[in-house]
């Protein structure tokens, strides 16, 4: 399994509405082939909103047909009045030895 984190650091004034967004949005990516699960997460940060979704993936393939063929689209279905107000990071985890 592999893991595809986003973390959203969310600016105070448009947070109720980026949520209502974010929560369409997961539902969304559900849907996608080769997830099968999402894990929300907040983090505790000092006077900002900070949320990290983890979703998981069944395979690397899976991942890559995604980042290749998918997030682009699903990136860009934000609102325009959220564009600007939120910093988003993303990483890949991959279970293995060390």
């Amino acid at each position: 399994m592999i893991e595809y984190e986003v973390t959203i650091q969310i600016e105070t004034d448009v947070l109720d509405q980026y949520l209502k967004w974010l929560k369409e949005h997961i539902n969304e990516m559900l849907k996608v082939k080769g997830i099968s699960d999402a894990k929300i997460f907040n983090v505790e940060v000092l006077e900002q909103k900070v949320i990290c979704i983890r979703y998981l993936f069944d395979s690397k393939v899976s991942l890559d047909n995604y980042l290749l063929n998918i997030a682009p689209s699903m990136r860009s279905k934000v609102s325009e009045n959220l564009k600007g107000k939120y910093k988003i990071s993303r990483r890949v985890l991959i279970e293995g030895d060390i």
